[in-house]
């Protein structure tokens, strides 16, 4: 996978835990919207741009540690499983949406709980 966000890497880790989940949720929505209108290529240019800010996640140690560092490690396999599936479905992506909100109160909070209900 080539870095599609050249040069992010110190700006991303000045954005709080919450901005950083929820610029990963902005990209999973993009592959939603593509899942939806049967598109795969935009489908997988989104995951793999949202894989790519995941990656960055894990580098910064300073807000992601412990547990909570385990837990996005482990989502991120689910997700990088997600991509490499032969079918996809919108279902299976807002379960990983879900999980991926549930690492942090703030992100979880700043959505509409029908978004996140879905």
């Amino acid at each position: 996978m080539s870095e599609i966000h050249a040069g992010l890497g110190e700006r991303w880790n000045a954005l709080s835990r919450a901005r950083q989940i929820l610029n990963i949720v902005s990209e999973l929505t993009r592959t939603s919207n593509s899942v939806a209108r049967g598109n795969p290529e935009r489908s997988r240019s989104s995951l793999e741009r949202a894989l790519e800010l995941v990656d960055f996640t894990l580098d910064d140690r300073a807000q992601w540690s412990g547990n909570r560092l385990r837990e996005l490690a482990r989502w991120r396999e689910l997700l990088a499983e997600f991509y490499i599936a032969p079918t996809q479905s919108n279902e299976q992506l807002h379960l990983l949406i879900h999980a991926l909100l549930t690492l942090d109160a703030e992100a979880a909070n700043s959505l509409p709980r029908a978004l996140i209900g879905r």
